[in-house]
C-alpha cells in the first residue's frame, strides 16, 4: 500500500469519525436525559410518601421562631428518609439539634446524593460557599457568567463555565460555579464545603431574598404547602425544576444561614424561562439543549422548552394561576413527541376549576 493510499484511509476514517461522535454524544445525552427524568420521577414519588404521612409538603427550609435563619434544613434533606436509595448513613449523620455549619454536620452536608444531581451536570459534586458580609450580595455581580449575559457575568466576559474574568466583587479568575468562587483578593469569606444538588424546589414567581416567607409557589420558608392548595389541579403546578451549575451552586442540604445567596439555593423562580441568555442565578436552567425538566404535584414530569410562553410557564409555577389572569387554565396538548401546552378559557372547558382534567 503506497503513502498516498494509506493517507486516503486515513482520511476516510477521519471523515466517518466526524460524522459519528455528534451522533453518539446525542444518544449519551439522550440517555443522561433519561436517568434525569427518572431522578425526578423519584422525587415526585418521594413527595407523594411525604405528603401521606405528614399532611403537606416538607417546609422549603425550616427556621426556628426567635431564630434569624438557623438551622435552614431545606425539603429535599426532609425527604430523604423516603428516596429509594441506601441513604441510612446520610440520614443518621444527621445532628438534627444544630445547625448546617456545625461540626458535627461536616459529613452530612458533604455526602452528594446522586439522585440529586443531573447527570448532565460536568461540575463537580461540592462547591465551596461563601459568607454573604463580603462585599456584594447578587451572583450577577460575580465574574464567570452564561457567555453572552453581561448581567450575570460582572463585566459579561464570562466563558459560561464558570472561568470568567469578572470586574465583580470577587475580583479575581474564579474557577468553577462563578458564585461559589469569587477568586482572589476581596471576595466574600469562606465558610465550608458543601454537597451540590441539580434540583430547586418552586418558590414561584417573587424574589427569593426579599420575601423568603411569601413564595406563591410550593416552597418557602417553614412553608407546609398541602395538595389541595394546588387550585390549577396538581397535574398543572411544578413543584421541582433543574437548576444547572453554570451561575452557582444549588445544594440539597438547605438554606445555610449567613451564606450568600442562601435561600435561592434550595429553591428557585420562574422570573424567566429555563435558559434563559439572561438568565441569574435563582432561574431554573440545565445543562440539556433546549429545555429543562420540571417535576409536577401530581408525580409526572415534564420536559418544558427555553422558548415556551413566559405567561404560562409564570402561571404553572404558582399554586393559582389567578395571579395573571382568573380565568387561566392549562392543559398538556400532545403531538407526537413535542409537547406543549395550551392557554384555554375556563369558561370554554368542562372543567371545575378546582378539578384538574387527568392526564392521560
Amino acid at each position: 500500500m503506497t503513502l498516498v493510499e494509506v493517507l486516503v484511509v486515513i482520511a476516510i476514517i477521519a471523515a466517518l469519525m466526524a460524522l459519528l461522535f455528534p451522533a453518539v454524544q446525542a444518544v449519551r445525552e439522550q440517555a443522561r436525559k433519561l436517568e434525569c427524568r427518572n431522578n425526578l420521577h423519584q422525587i415526585g414519588l418521594a413527595m407523594q410518601h411525604y405528603h401521606d404521612n405528614e399532611g403537606h409538603l416538607p417546609p422549603g427550609w425550616a427556621v426556628k421562631r426567635g431564630e434569624a435563619e438557623f438551622p435552614g434544613w431545606g425539603w429535599a434533606t426532609a425527604l430523604l428518609p423516603y428516596l429509594e436509595q441506601h441513604v441510612t448513613v446520610v440520614v443518621t449523620s444527621k445532628n438534627r439539634g444544630r445547625g448546617i455549619g456545625h461540626g458535627a454536620n461536616k459529613t452530612f452536608r458533604q455526602t452528594p446524593i446522586s439522585i440529586y444531581l443531573c447527570p448532565s451536570d460536568p461540575s463537580p459534586e461540592t462547591f465551596t460557599i461563601h459568607r454573604r458580609n463580603g462585599l456584594g450580595n447578587r451572583p450577577d455581580d460575580v465574574g464567570g457568567g452564561n457567555g453572552n449575559n453581561p448581567q450575570a457575568g460582572g463585566n459579561g466576559n464570562g466563558n459560561g463555565n464558570g472561568n470568567g474574568n469578572g470586574n465583580g466583587n470577587g475580583n479575581g479568575n474564579g474557577g468553577g460555579p462563578p458564585d461559589d468562587n469569587p477568586g482572589q483578593g476581596r471576595g466574600r469569606e469562606t465558610m465550608f464545603v458543601i454537597a451540590r444538588a441539580n434540583y430547586a424546589g418552586v418558590f414561584g414567581t417573587d424574589a427569593i431574598e426579599d420575601s423568603p416567607k411569601n413564595g406563591d409557589g410550593a416552597f418557602y420558608e417553614n412553608s407546609k404547602v398541602k395538595f389541595g392548595w394546588f387550585r390549577d389541579g396538581l397535574t398543572h403546578t411544578m413543584i421541582v425544576g433543574e437548576r444547572s451549575s453554570r451561575l452557582g451552586g444549588t445544594t440539597w442540604v438547605g438554606a445555610v444561614p449567613e451564606a450568600h445567596q442562601s435561600k435561592a439555593r434550595v429553591v428557585g423562580r420562574a422570573e424567566r424561562v429555563p435558559n434563559d441568555i439572561l438568565g441569574r442565578f435563582a432561574d431554573f436552567s440545565s445543562h440539556h439543549p433546549a429545555g429543562a425538566y420540571f417535576l409536577m404535584a401530581g408525580g409526572s414530569v415534564h420536559w418544558f422548552t427555553d422558548d415556551m410562553d413566559i405567561e404560562v410557564y409564570q402561571a404553572l409555577a404558582t399554586r393559582a394561576a389567578d395571579r395573571i389572569g382568573e380565568q387561566a387554565w392549562y392543559i398538556p396538548a400532545r403531538a407526537g413527541t413535542n409537547e406543549q401546552w395550551a392557554l384555554l378559557d375556563r369558561r370554554s372547558t368542562k372543567f371545575d376549576r378546582h378539578e384538574a382534567p387527568l392526564e392521560k
